[in-house]
């Protein structure tokens, strides 16, 4: 009877315990995809309305961009509407954006830019190449 109970009692402890460890393991840290800034999150799709560039080497276009952050900065895909393959590396500090001089694909690429509307607006003026664009991005 004795060696019967600390059986029953040695089953009881490794379920507790496997049910104890199933519940630790589950917990996975927070996704921060949905940056807010501000409680507005600005992860995720935008729409954007260029205007002609300075010199007029680009037209007027709309286009989506996508912002992500996969780690400490931001990542913009379809940046300049240069194809969804190409990614900017930006960050972000209060109101302002800001894509410090990249190299992609050959080409060069800068601008920052600042959020109004309860963020979500940006006015943003960037630089493909040396040609100067004005862009205002609204959330979808």
């Amino acid at each position: 009877m004795f060696y019967k109970s600390q059986y029953i009692i040695k089953i009881v402890f490794i379920i507790v315990l496997a049910f104890a460890i199933s519940i630790v393991s589950s917990c996975t840290k927070d996704d921060d995809s949905n940056t807010e800034i501000e409680g507005t999150t600005i992860t995720g799709e935008w729409k954007c309305n260029d205007n002609e560039s300075e010199n007029g080497l680009y037209d007027a276009q709309s286009f989506t961009i996508d912002i992500y952050k996969p780690n400490t900065d931001y990542t913009i895909s379809n940046f300049g509407n240069l194809g969804i393959n190409f990614k900017a590396n930006a960050s972000i500090n209060g109101s302002s954006i800001t894509v410090n001089e990249q190299t992609i694909d050959n080409i060069t690429i800068h601008g920052s830019g600042t959020f109004s509307n309860n963020n979500s607006t940006v006015n943003f003026t960037y630089y493909v190449d040396d040609e100067k664009i004005a862009s205002v991005w609204n959330k979808n």
